[in-house]
């Protein structure tokens, strides 16, 4: 699971962050984030296509209600 941090990183190019991604889609595991995730780490989607692109093969888990 990527949180905000890693979801901003990967934005900005980061190769530990890439690799990371990269390893568990070898493995066919799935790459997953929270929506609050998307929400902080999301800024201005005409400027942020590699973000984009990673969230579309990304599934997105709700934020927990109590």
């Amino acid at each position: 699971m990527l949180d905000s941090g890693a979801l901003v990183a990967f934005e900005r190019g980061d190769r530990q962050v890439a690799a990371l991604v990269e390893a568990v889609r070898r493995r066919k595991d799935r790459v997953i984030t929270s929506s609050g995730c998307v929400a902080q780490g999301w800024r201005d989607g005409s400027r942020q296509a590699h973000l984009a692109r990673l969230l579309a093969g990304m599934a997105r888990t709700p934020l927990a209600s109590r």
